[in-house]
């Protein structure tokens, strides 16, 4: 009897305190639901001012070419140089070099900004050359017509009606502007960023990832696959 009156008692006890706590959660539902709600809204805060990098890739594959090493070709190589290699590591700084991260840089128009054109219709506009310093930012304003285009600087103290798809200059600046296959009704700001200045930036947004690990012989990295990613808040750029 003892025993069953001691298991008893405790049953109970177990069950008033599932009530007691269930008797607290009803009357906190209040705060809980605050708690929720703050919880969410925050996420959805988060979620929607954080910026947004968009990520398009490519594969390269790198074929190992030690069968010819021994070539006539290979040894003319070894001393006046060859544009070729099988080495990832040296795909990699030569992707990412100076040289080819600058005409990456002018072949894609990645120092030309403009909030009326998009990507298609900027590269109808070919900038072959602006005499500006390192630092320095030269903004334009275009106006798109039936038979050419006025350029003009931002200050409108200076206008060119020019000819559309030949070789043209205007201050400081050489260029050449397509026509396009729909002419812009508004006034086209476009502003042109030295591709020194934004060689570092733009640098930094490709991401050349080997297939090989780091740590493996050279003979093991002279192939393989390279992964080559190019990171942009603007899906269009």
């Amino acid at each position: 009897k003892l025993n069953l009156q001691n298991i008893s008692s405790f049953n109970t006890s177990e069950d008033l305190d599932i009530g007691k706590i269930f008797r607290l959660l009803l009357m906190q539902s209040k705060l809980i639901i605050l708690l929720v709600f703050l919880g969410t809204a925050s996420g959805i805060g988060i979620y929607l001012s954080t910026e947004k990098v968009y990520k398009v890739s490519s594969l390269l594959q790198v074929f190992n070419n030690s069968a010819n090493n021994f070539n006539s070709d290979a040894f003319m190589d070894l001393y006046m140089g060859s544009s070729n290699t099988s080495n990832l590591d040296d795909v990699e700084d030569l992707y990412k070099s100076r040289t080819n991260m600058l005409k990456v840089i002018d072949s894609n128009k990645l120092n030309f900004k403009s909030d009326n054109l998009g990507y298609d219709e900027i590269k109808n506009i070919k900038f072959l050359e602006d005499n500006i310093e390192l630092g320095e930012k030269s903004t334009y304003l275009v106006t798109f017509k039936d038979n050419g285009y006025e350029i003009s600087n931002k200050d409108l103290t200076e206008k060119k009606l020019l000819a559309y798809g030949m070789p043209a200059s205007f201050q400081t600046l050489n260029l050449e502007i397509s026509r396009p296959e729909t002419l812009p009704t508004e006034i086209v700001k476009i502003t042109y960023n030295h591709p020194e200045d934004i060689f570092l930036k733009e640098r930094r947004k490709f991401q050349v990832v080997s297939s090989i690990p780091q740590r493996s012989f050279s003979s093991v990295r002279n192939k393989g696959l390279l992964e080559i990613s190019y990171l942009a808040a603007d899906p269009e750029h």
